[in-house]
C-alpha cells in the first residue's frame, strides 16, 4: 500500500493580486504560442493584417487554458497536497478557496469565449468556438476521467496542442499541413511523456502515486517510448524540409539546414529527461536551460531567414 504523507498546508492566506498569476499559471501561457505556428510555417507571420487576430487567438486560448488549469487543480487538490512542489499551488495550499476557484474558472471561461466574439470577424466565430469548445470538453474529460488512463492521458494533452495549431490556421487563413499536425502531435507527446517519467521517478522514490495513471507506466516503457518518438519526430521534420511543397517555397531548398538545431535541442531534452532526470516542468526547462534556449533561437532565426528573407 502506498505511503500517504501530507505536507503542511497554510490555510490562512487570502486571495490577492499576487496569487492570481500562480492560480492562472501564466507561466504556462507560452504553450499557446502554438497558435502562431501555421502563420510562421506558412510564411505569413510578417503580414501585419493578421497580428490582431493572432493576438486575440493567443489570449483567448490562454484564458481558456487557465480556466481548465483551475478546474484541474480543484479536482486534484487532495493529491497535490502530497506532492513536494504542487502542494504550494494556491488551491492545494489553501491560499484560494474552492468556491473562489470555481468562480474564477467560470469568469475566465466567459472571457475566453467573449474575446473572439468581440474582436474576430463574424465569419470566424463558428470554427473558433468549435475548436475552443472541443478543447474545453476534452480537458474537462481529462480532469475527471482521461488522466486516470495511462497513455490516453498524454495523448489527450497532445490533441490539445493540435487544436491550438488548428485555431491559429483558421485565424491566419492558412491551411494547416499534415506535416505540422503530425509534428505538433509528436513534440507535445514527447514533452508529456518526459513529464510522466519525472512523475514516475517520484512514485518510485516515495511510493506515493501523484497521478492515478502513473501505475500504468514503468521506466523501460517511458525510456523506450521517448527515444522512439524523438526518432520519428526527427524523421518527420527532415521529410517535411525535403518535401516537394517546401522546396517550391522561398528558401525551401536550404530549409533542411534547420534540422541541426532541432536535433541538438531534442537530444538535449532527452539528456535532461534520462540522464539529469529533471523533466517535471517542460516550460521551466525551456525557460532555464541555456542549450535548449540557444537551439530554439538559432532554429527560429535560421528558419525565419530562409523562409522570409532568402
Amino acid at each position: 500500500m502506498c505511503r500517504l504523507i501530507a505536507y503542511p498546508i497554510n490555510r490562512h492566506y487570502q486571495m490577492n493580486v499576487a496569487t492570481l498569476p500562480r492560480l492562472l499559471r501564466c507561466d504556462q501561457w507560452i504553450k499557446n504560442l502554438f497558435v502562431l505556428a501555421p502563420a510562421f510555417f506558412g510564411g505569413v507571420l510578417l503580414d501585419s493584417s493578421l497580428w490582431g487576430g493572432l493576438v486575440v487567438a493567443f489570449f483567448a486560448f490562454s484564458l481558456l487554458s487557465s480556466s481548465i488549469y483551475i478546474v484541474n487543480d480543484i479536482v486534484d487538490q487532495a493529491r497535490d497536497r502530497l506532492h513536494p512542489k504542487k502542494r504550494l499551488r494556491p488551491i492545494a495550499s489553501g491560499a484560494v478557496s474552492t468556491p473562489v476557484a470555481w468562480t474564477m474558472a467560470t469568469l475566465l471561461l466567459i472571457l475566453a469565449v467573449a474575446l473572439p466574439l468581440a474582436l474576430l470577424p463574424r465569419a470566424l466565430w463558428g470554427q473558433t468556438l468549435w475548436i475552443m469548445g472541443g478543447y474545453w470538453l476534452l480537458n474537462v474529460c481529462y480532469s475527471y476521467w482521461l488522466k486516470r488512463i495511462a497513455v490516453v492521458d498524454v495523448v489527450s494533452i497532445s490533441v490539445g496542442f493540435v487544436l491550438r495549431v488548428l485555431l491559429g490556421g483558421i485565424v491566419a487563413g492558412v491551411v494547416v499541413s499534415e506535416w505540422l499536425v503530425v509534428m505538433t502531435l509528436l513534440l507535445s507527446l514527447f514533452l508529456a511523456l518526459a513529464k510522466r517519467r519525472d512523475d514516475y521517478l517520484l512514485y518510485e522514490r516515495s511510493g506515493i502515486a501523484m497521478r492515478q495513471a502513473i501505475k500504468g507506466y514503468n521506466r523501460p516503457f517511458l525510456d523506450h517510448t521517448l527515444t522512439m518518438i524523438v526518432g520519428v519526430l526527427l524523421i518527420c521534420y527532415l521529410l517535411y524540409t525535403l518535401s516537394a511543397d517546401v522546396h517550391a517555397e522561398p528558401g525551401g531548398d536550404y530549409l533542411y539546414l534547420t534540422a541541426l538545431p532541432v536535433l541538438v535541442g531534442l537530444l538535449r531534452y532527452l539528456q535532461i529527461t534520462l540522464v539529469e532526470e529533471r523533466s517535471g516542468s517542460p516550460t521551466q526547462v525551456v525557460y532555464r536551460d541555456a542549450i535548449i534556449g540557444i537551439c530554439v533561437v538559432v532554429w527560429g532565426v535560421l528558419f525565419g531567414l530562409l523562409r522570409y528573407v532568402v
